[in-house]
């Protein structure tokens, strides 16, 4: 396990009082996208505690995260690591052209933790290149990636040409497709790309990358 700068049972309960605030809120309106985060924040909060101690986060580094969701994995770097963070997310529910609404609970969820500052709004597309702000980062993660679930295997090799120039020296990559399908052949680019722990659609990319 990880070593933080802050003890984890402290980070863990600032987390799940976030949650609850937001989950009182939401009770009282129609929002219903991303609910789950916070309605069993415990859960999630593990999920994402675990990926930080798979990854390796050293104290004091700095973490770039696309589609930092709720923000439980950037919290986590930021107050238990110690860490200088940044994030993008397109704002916009998957395969609908309609931005979030200003009270969504992802957003809502963001604020409370203090961190909606650290997440620009960007759209991660396809062959064209994620702006890391003239910055490289030690790690770079997206959870979930539901983003690049159409993409075919040209436009994979784009995106982690990309994210590998903006790694400094010895920088990783963690990319998690959180169930969403992979065909064969993507999953065979990644696992001969990457360490692969076992768990299914979860890779760890080093900066040094042979295959791509």
């Amino acid at each position: 396990m990880v070593k933080g700068i802050r003890k984890w049972p402290v980070v863990q309960l600032e987390m799940v009082n976030a949650a609850k605030k937001v989950c009182n809120f939401s009770n009282k309106t129609n929002i219903s996208l991303g609910r789950k985060y916070i309605k069993s924040p415990i859960k999630y909060i593990k999920k994402n505690k675990a990926l930080y101690d798979l990854l390796g986060v050293r104290p004091g580094s700095s973490v770039f995260e696309i589609g930092p969701g709720v923000g439980y994995f950037l919290y986590i770097c930021k107050e238990f690591g110690g860490c200088y963070v940044r994030a993008i997310d397109s704002r916009q529910i998957p395969g609908k052209n309609i931005l979030y609404d200003q009270n969504s609970i992802y957003d809502s969820t963001l604020k409370e933790l203090s961190i909606f500052d650290k997440v620009d709004t960007q759209c991660v597309q396809p062959a064209k290149k994620v702006s890391f702000y003239n910055k490289k980062y030690n790690y770079i993660v997206a959870i979930g990636g539901s983003f690049i679930r159409n993409w075919t295997i040209k436009d994979h090799k784009f995106f982690i040409k990309n994210c590998r120039n903006n790694l400094l020296l010895g920088g990783k990559i963690l990319l998690q497709f959180n169930g969403d399908k992979v065909n064969s052949k993507i999953e065979n680019f990644y696992k001969r790309i990457s360490f692969h722990s076992g768990e299914q659609c979860l890779y760890i990319i080093h900066k040094d990358i042979d295959g791509v």
